[in-house]
């Protein structure tokens, strides 16, 4: 019913007292809340794997492998290399478009599987230089398979660091940008 709108999940009067931006809001901690749910239903799913799940302390309460958070600037790069597989949901507001673990992950030397979001395969070789999923059966045989399997690990991470360094860099993100800007303004 998304597709229908917010009216179809929240009663439209209560709506029509919000305004504009309490609206937004509204639908906003709606995407947010189904992002949570479908992360949580994979940390559920997984945990029987060994997989852990890191952020704050809330996460106790959906699993028992909870670590703390992790620093994005400090601590990250190397909790994406020393970990076996890591995993990606990307937040349901983006329909076909990846994350930027998508890209982080591997540069930093980690392995990842994310979901099966539209652009993926736009931006690098299906399962060669990215692992995805498209449901919970299937991430999970593939974490039991990648788990069991490092090397291949291994080569998935080294092709995809190749790519990125060769088409998605900030500065290939950059020059594209400022192609987009001259086509669109010259003259």
């Amino acid at each position: 019913a998304f597709a229908r709108g917010v009216d179809t999940i929240v009663d439209p009067a209560v709506l029509a007292r919000c305004s504009v931006r309490d609206r937004r809001h509204v639908e906003l901690c709606m995407v947010y809340e189904a992002t949570k749910r479908a992360r949580c239903a994979m940390a559920q799913r997984l945990e029987p794997l060994g997989i852990e799940v890191r952020g704050d302390a809330r996460w106790r309460e959906v699993v028992e492998r909870c670590g703390g958070e992790v620093g994005y600037f400090d601590d990250l790069a190397g909790f994406y290399r020393t970990t076996a597989v890591n995993l990606n949901t990307t937040s349901l507001q983006m329909h076909s478009a990846v994350n930027q673990r998508v890209f982080d992950c591997p540069a930093a030397g980690g392995f990842l599987i994310t979901d099966a979001q539209g652009d993926l395969a736009e931006l690098f070789e299906p399962d060669t230089e990215a692992v995805s999923y498209a449901s919970l059966d299937e991430l999970e045989d593939k974490v039991r398979h990648y788990l069991a399997h490092p090397s291949e690990r291994t080569e998935i991470v080294r092709r995809a660091q190749r790519r990125i360094g060769a088409h998605h860099t900030h500065q290939h993100r950059l020059k594209a940008l400022e192609a987009f800007l001259k086509q669109r303004y010259a003259g």
